[in-house]
């Protein structure tokens, strides 16, 4: 999917293994390459923060240019629980946000719909904020759980999505600053 799509940007919210259980395949190198079947995968670069990891990896094929993708490892973040830090979290969508492509951002967790589903909905609703100024949170979930059941679960993950997105709007240097649309937020 990552060498079809060309995707550019990966967001990672779950550990490989969490308490005793696997919850997800290693699918990067720690040092040099690592091959499945005809692709690829080399280690390009790593920046540990304390919340979350940023790896550049390189996708390639035998006989065409090989597709370099940005993966945001987040790692503080619990099945079934709540981030560490808000902070963290919006921090890791203010990135990806800062990467430009017009490719699908490939977002997973374990199961695809909790902490997937949470960062989707904080994605969507930053944009709709910045490209509209009105916020709609119970509209954007519900088609995200319309579109896939059980996306944020939870009202736990609800409250996540919304404390991460008032965190921003409370912080001096909440991004958007040139635009002022943090003044301008309506709620329906």
């Amino acid at each position: 999917m990552l060498w079809e799509q060309k995707v550019d940007v990966v967001v990672m919210l779950t550990d490989l293994v969490e308490g005793t259980k696997v919850k997800c395949e290693k699918y990067w190198p720690d040092s040099d390459k690592m091959q499945f079947g005809y692709i690829k995968v080399k280690l390009g670069s790593t920046q540990v923060f304390a919340d979350y990891t940023i790896r550049k990896l390189e996708l390639s094929k035998k006989g065409e240019v090989g597709h370099i993708f940005t993966q945001f490892h987040f790692t503080s973040w619990p099945d079934k629980g709540v981030p560490s830090t808000q902070w963290s979290l919006v921090d890791v969508e203010q990135r990806v946000t800062s990467i430009p492509t017009n490719k699908p951002i490939v977002v997973h967790c374990s199961a695809g719909v909790g902490r997937t589903g949470t960062f989707i909905a904080l994605y969507n609703i930053m944009r709709q904020a910045e490209e509209t100024g009105l916020v709609d949170f119970f509209k954007t979930v519900s088609k995200l759980r319309e579109d896939r059941i059980f996306m944020v679960q939870t009202l736990v993950s609800d409250s996540v999505v919304l404390k991460c997105f008032f965190s921003v709007l409370s912080r001096p240097t909440a991004i958007g600053c040139g635009g002022g649309w943090e003044g301008k937020i309506r709620t329906r």
